[in-house]
């Protein structure tokens, strides 16, 4: 049976979320990031049992992704899970996690679509997005290896799988993640895991994040344009 580690960031007032995230998550190594989140939420977090795991703590919000790989650096587990915190499950979903992920793939139960730059990009929602500890520091190292890796115009952080750099701020940050793994050979696979996003409770309304989602969309959208305008030219 592999170790699950389940990174989950935090923030803001969401101590409510925190019964049904413990329980979802019985049996795996938690790892929250606490993104300066309420005093109350605070005191929460910290009477977790340290055999469930750590809780780190940022005294600002560093943003999802930023928290993501924070986690992702302390996690110990086969296979990783990034997890949103405002979820429920079954306590038997992580037996499926465990069963279902294999090498070379990244799975999750959300698996959606967007019309970017005149093409359908599928991928899969960063509220549940799993792989096994080879298969993200594979995609890692062949981002870095990769000719598209150039294309994105700046250096890509070598111990990390989120590009917390591009997107600060909330949204498509799983859409860069997804397209990466694509061009690196991965596959996306939609699992079948008994799992439900409360949904708006991490990062909020979207309309208070408008300005990081056009700033990112923009970003993403300049990327594939640049991908796609490569392999054109290489195909020439």
């Amino acid at each position: 049976m592999p170790i699950i580690s389940i990174v989950v960031p935090f923030s803001g007032a969401t101590l409510d979320l925190l019964p049904d995230l413990d329980s979802a998550t019985q049996g795996a190594e938690l790892i929250i990031v606490d993104n300066a989140s309420s005093p109350e939420t605070v005191a929460a977090l910290q009477s977790l049992p340290a055999t469930r795991g750590v809780v780190i703590r940022n005294e600002t919000n560093l943003g999802f992704a930023a928290g993501n790989n924070q986690g992702y650096a302390r996690a110990t587990g086969d296979v990783i899970v990034f997890l949103n915190s405002d979820i429920a499950a079954d306590p038997a979903w992580l037996q499926l996690v465990a069963q279902d992920v294999k090498d070379g793939a990244l799975y999750g139960p959300s698996v959606q679509q967007q019309l970017v730059y005149g093409r359908w990009l599928w991928y899969i929602e960063g509220w549940c997005i799993a792989a096994t500890r080879t298969t993200w520091a594979a995609l890692i190292d062949a981002w870095n290896c990769s000719e598209y890796g150039s294309c994105y115009g700046e250096p890509y952080d070598e111990a990390a799988v989120w590009d917390e750099h591009a997107y600060p701020g909330p949204y498509w940050e799983d859409n860069d993640l997804c397209f990466r793994a694509m061009l690196s050979g991965l596959a996306l696979i939609q699992t079948q895991w008994p799992i439900q996003h409360k949904g708006g409770r991490t990062a909020g309304p979207l309309i208070a994040h408008a300005a990081s989602f056009e700033a990112n969309r923009a970003t993403f959208a300049g990327r594939v344009a640049a991908v796609w305008e490569r392999m054109q030219h290489g195909a020439r």
